[in-house]
C-alpha cells in the first residue's frame, strides 16, 4: 500500500503528518522539529537550502533568500537569484520536496502521494499552482483540502451526535473563518470566508515600523538602506511578537552597530498593550469576517458548540480576548494550533490510503464564479458557499446583429464590477448562428470539483458549437475543446477584430495591426499565453479608437 502523507504548506512554516494505524502523527524534519520554515536560500557555492538552514542564512544572504512565497501562489511574480528566475511554483516545490525527503527518511519508505492544504479562500490559480508545485517535486497531490476543514477534521473528534463547529484560522500570512455542521462522522461546511493577505506577517510589519522609528531617534543610520541589518531587526521583531504572547514586555536590540563611525547600541522596549493597539484593527477585521460566516451558516453566536483555533498567530492573547467577547465564551481552548491542519490532512490522507470512507466531508465554494457581461458587469453562475462538487449554468445572448463570436471571460470574486474580481482566463466561442441582437442563445456551464478546480464550457444552443476550458495545473488556459481547436478559436477572434480595423483605419495602422496578427498566427508559441497577450494588445489598440464606435472587444452579455 502506497503511503499518503498530509501536508500543511504554510506561509511562514510548513508541516507534514501521516496516519499511524488509528490516529494522525506529525513527521519531524531532519532537525527533529515538527515545523519547517517555509524559506529557501541559495548559498554562494550554489547549494540550495530549505527550512531552518535557509532562514539562518537570511541575515548574511538576504538577497539570496526567498520567504512568504505562499502569498504569491497563482500570480506571475518571480524571484531572481544569480540571474536565475524562479516562480512561486518553483520555490514551493523546493519546500514540498524538503517535506517529502524528511517524510521518506522518517517513515523508511518512498512517499509519492500527498493531501495538501490551502486557505479556504484560495483562488483557482493558487490551487492549481499548489498542485503543480507538488508534481514538480515528485508528489502526486491526490487532494487539495481547505485548511479550516482539515483543522475541524482533527480537532473536533469523530464522535456521535450533532455539533455546530466554528474554525478560526489565523496563520502567518492568511486568515480563514469556517462554520461546519458535524453529524456523527459527517462534516458539512456551511459557510466560509477569509483574507489571503492578513496574518502574522502583517503584525510583524507594523511592529517593525515602530521599532525602526524608535531606532531612528537613536541614530542617524538609515537602517532600511542596509539589508543585512534590516533582516536582523526583522528576526528580532518576529521573536518579540512571539514572546509577547507569554510576557508583558520584551526588548528588541541591535547591539554594536558601527558603519564608518562610533559603534552604537540600539534598543527599544515593546510592551503587550502597545503591540495589541497596533494590531487591533486587523484583528477586529478577522472578528467581523468570523461573525459574517456564523450569520451566513445560520448558527447564531449562541449556537456554536465547538470553537477550533488554528494557525500560529491565534496564540496572541488579544485574539482570545476578541473571540471570548464576540462569541460570549468564558475561555478559548486550544490544541496545538501549529499542527492541527497537518494532522487533519493526515486524517484525510489515511482514509484515501485505506480506501475507506469513515468520515465524510462536504466543502463549499469559497468565492463566487461567473463571467463578464456587457458594461463591465460580473454575473455569478456558481455562488459562494455552494456545496461542492458544484455545477451551475446560465444562458446568455449576443449584443450585436449578425454576431458570430463571443468571448467568455471567467472571473472569481464577489464584486458586481469586473475590475473588483480575479480573472481566471478567457476563451472564445466562434461559429455562432448569425441572428439579430439578443436572439442567439449561449449556455455557459461551470463545474467545480472536490479539489476546487474549475472547468467552464460554452454551448451555442442553435448550432451545437461548443468550447471548454479547464483551470488546470499545467496552465490556467489549458483547454480541451469539443469543437474548433484553441488556436482556431484564437485566430477567429483575431481575424474578426482585424477585419473591423482594416475596414475603418488608415493603411499605416492596418499594417501595424497586421503585424500583431501575423505574430499571433506564426509564433512558435501560438495558442499559448503569448498569443493571448498579443490579442489583448490588439484589443487595447481597438478600444483606443473611440471615434470608431464599432471597433470594440466582443463581450458576452446577460440575457
Amino acid at each position: 500500500m502506497k503511503r499518503i502523507i498530509g501536508i500543511d504548506l504554510g506561509t511562514t512554516n510548513s508541516a507534514a503528518a501521516f496516519w499511524d494505524g488509528d490516529e494522525p502523527r506529525m513527521i519531524p524534519n531532519d532537525r527533529g522539529m515538527n515545523l519547517t520554515p517555509s524559506v529557501v536560500s541559495w548559498s554562494p557555492n550554489g547549494d540550495v537550502l530549505v527550512g531552518e538552514s535557509a532562514k539562518n542564512q537570511a541575515v548574511v544572504h538576504v538577497d539570496r533568500t526567498i520567504s512568504q512565497v505562499k502569498r504569491s501562489m497563482g500570480t506571475h511574480n518571480t524571484y531572481t537569484v544569480d540571474g536565475d528566475v524562479y516562480s512561486p511554483v518553483d520555490v514551493s516545490a523546493l519546500i514540498l520536496g524538503k517535506l517529502k525527503d524528511d517524510a521518506e527518511k522518517f517513515l523508511g519508505e518512498a512517499v509519492e502521494r500527498a493531501v495538501v492544504t490551502v486557505p479556504a479562500h484560495f483562488g483557482e490559480a493558487a490551487r492549481a499552482a499548489t498542485i503543480q508545485a507538488g508534481r514538480a517535486c515528485g508528489l502526486d497531490v491526490v487532494r487539495i483540502m481547505n485548511e479550516p476543514t482539515a483543522a475541524a477534521l482533527c480537532g473536533a473528534g469523530r464522535g456521535e451526535g450533532t455539533r455546530r463547529i466554528l474554525v478560526y484560522d489565523l496563520g502567518g500570512g492568511t486568515f480563514d473563518a469556517t462554520c461546519l455542521l458535524q453529524d456523527g462522522r459527517t462534516y458539512t461546511v456551511k459557510s466560509t470566508a477569509g483574507d489571503r493577505n492578513l496574518g502574522g506577517l502583517d503584525f510583524d510589519a507594523l511592529l517593525l515600523d515602530e521599532v525602526l522609528s524608535a531606532f531612528g531617534e537613536q541614530t542617524d543610520i538609515d537602517l532600511r538602506a542596509h539589508p543585512a541589518l534590516l533582516q536582523q531587526i526583522r528576526d528580532s521583531v518576529e521573536r518579540a511578537k512571539v514572546e509577547l504572547s507569554t510576557r508583558n514586555s520584551v526588548d528588541v536590540a541591535l547591539p554594536f552597530i558601527g558603519l564608518g563611525g562610533a559603534a552604537v547600541h540600539l534598543s527599544h522596549t515593546v510592551d503587550r498593550d502597545s503591540f495589541s493597539a497596533l494590531i487591533a484593527p486587523m484583528l477586529r477585521k478577522t472578528i467581523k469576517i468570523t461573525l459574517q460566516v456564523v450569520r451566513e451558516a445560520g448558527f447564531g453566536v449562541q449556537g456554536i458548540d465547538a470553537l477550533i483555533v488554528s494557525g500560529g498567530s491565534s496564540r496572541i492573547p488579544l485574539v482570545h480576548t476578541y473571540l471570548k467577547r464576540s462569541l460570549g465564551l468564558d475561555e478559548v481552548h486550544m490544541i496545538n494550533p501549529d499542527e492541527v491542519v497537518a494532522l487533519g490532512a493526515a486524517v484525510q490522507a489515511g482514509m484515501i490510503e485505506r480506501g475507506v470512507d469513515t468520515v465524510r466531508v462536504t466543502d463549499v465554494v469559497a468565492q463566487s464564479l461567473g463571467v463578464e457581461t456587457y458594461g463591465n458587469h460580473f454575473v455569478p453562475i456558481v455562488r459562494r458557499n455552494t456545496p461542492i462538487p458544484a455545477r451551475g449554468k446560465r444562458v446568455f445572448t449576443t449584443v450585436s446583429d449578425e454576431q458570430t463570436v463571443v468571448e467568455i471571460h471567467i472571473l472569481q470574486g464577489e464584486s458586481d464590477e469586473v475590475t473588483g474580481n480575479t480573472s481566471l482566463g478567457r476563451f472564445v466561442l466562434s461559429g455562432i448562428r448569425k441572428a439579430p441582437q439578443g436572439e442567439a442563445r449561449i449556455e455557459v456551464v461551470f463545474e467545480f470539483n472536490e479539489d476546487g478546480m474549475v472547468s467552464v464550457s460554452a454551448f451555442d444552443v442553435d448550432t451545437g458549437v461548443r468550447h471548454s476550458v479547464s483551470i488546470a495545473p499545467e496552465s490556467d488556459r489549458a483547454s480541451s475543446e469539443r469543437g474548433a481547436s484553441g488556436l482556431e478559436a484564437i485566430r477567429s477572434r483575431v481575424q474578426m477584430l482585424f477585419d473591423r480595423l482594416r475596414s475603418d483605419i488608415d493603411a499605416e495602422l492596418a499594417a501595424e495591426t497586421s503585424q500583431f496578427l501575423k505574430l499571433a498566427w506564426d509564433s512558435d508559441s501560438a495558442g499559448t499565453e503569448e498569443t493571448y497577450e498579443i490579442v489583448t494588445a490588439l484589443e487595447a489598440l481597438a478600444d483606443e479608437l473611440s471615434s470608431y464606435a464599432d471597433v470594440a472587444e466582443v463581450r458576452s452579455a446577460g440575457s
